[in-house]
């Protein structure tokens, strides 16, 4: 089911306008973002570390040791206005592209999702 349904119940088929699918398209980002960029982070963080780490778990533990837990959200708000505002054109984009297109071909929307 996708979120659209959820938080505007058109279940009936209905398009949605460029504003609500950009809308949902932030809200579903910044969930995201949020649950993921402690791993981003670590990912970075063992990137450009030269220590050898033994993996995940013990670079998010030495980055919440040294840094508390904010230090696994350090960067983020660069990343999630990255992130968001990127996802959520192209969401509200392909949506009103696929719009256009349904409405002046009749019936091709099948092959735009």
């Amino acid at each position: 089911m996708y979120l659209s349904h959820i938080c505007y119940g058109n279940g009936g088929g209905e398009q949605l306008d460029v504003t609500s699918a950009f809308v949902i398209g932030v809200i579903s980002k910044i969930v995201a973002t949020t649950a993921t960029y402690p791993l981003i982070r670590a990912k970075v963080f063992l990137m450009a570390s030269d220590a050898q780490m033994q993996g995940l778990v013990s670079c998010l533990r030495l980055i919440t040791k040294e840094n508390g837990y904010s230090g696994l959200y350090a960067g983020y708000t660069a990343q999630v206005l990255h992130v968001v505002l990127k996802s959520s054109i192209l969401l509200a984009l392909k949506d009103e592209i696929t719009r256009i297109v349904s409405t002046q071909s009749g019936g091709i929307t099948k092959y735009c999702e």
